[in-house]
């Protein structure tokens, strides 16, 4: 869930287990509401982040051909739909922008890729590994150009707790809080004047 400049509420729809019913709503502050047209249903997503300029992007993933999940970035307009940013990555969860860079989450490869916002590439190999930690979920953008990202699940073949983390300025990562104070993190949201994180 995300609020735009104008005051516009944008939630991210990720769908029925068995298929169908992803989407992209929004809310206006004079309540009026609606769906982003144009968008495929079968498409797993929960991603949405605004950048400085009003321009809104988006992150899905679907089943790739040969398996595992085919992750691709998105340029979201409210009454025309989607246009696709940049694909080959993974399985896309969050993303975020901070500064002048779009930052994503690769949950299936553990990593969290970034590119300048203003020169976008157009394929996952050309965006920058800018950290890695277990199954990064979904994005805040933190204090003094940090990065929140929750973890929902624990990572396979790893001892390392599920927890919320710390993405640095640097790229280097800390654990904020960790099992068994949270269970199964996914959202979060930073209050930079109150200095507080909200996990869901």
């Amino acid at each position: 869930l995300i609020r735009t400049h104008d005051g516009t509420l944008l939630v991210a729809r990720f769908g029925r287990a068995e298929g169908g019913g992803a989407g992209i709503a929004w809310v206006r502050p004079d309540g009026s509401s609606g769906l982003v047209p144009g968008i495929d249903e079968g498409r797993k997503r929960l991603g949405l982040t605004e950048a400085p300029d009003g321009s809104l992007y988006s992150s899905y993933f679907e089943r790739a051909a040969g398996g595992g999940s085919a992750g691709t970035v998105t340029r979201v307009d409210l009454a025309r739909g989607e246009s696709v940013v940049a694909d080959g990555f993974g399985k896309l969860v969050g993303l975020i922008v901070v500064g002048e860079a779009l930052y994503v989450a690769d949950q299936s490869a553990g990593i969290l890729y970034s590119a300048p916002l203003a020169a976008l590439p157009a394929h996952a190999g050309e965006w920058s590994p800018f950290a890695r930690l277990p199954v990064p979920d979904q994005l805040c953008a933190g204090p003094d150009g940090s990065i929140f990202s929750a973890q929902f699940k624990a990572a396979p073949g790893s001892a390392d707790p599920v927890a919320v983390r710390l993405i640095h300025a640097d790229g280097s990562v800390t654990s904020f809080i960790a099992a068994p104070a949270v269970t199964r993190p996914s959202g979060v949201a930073y209050d930079p004047e109150g200095r507080r994180l909200f996990v869901a």
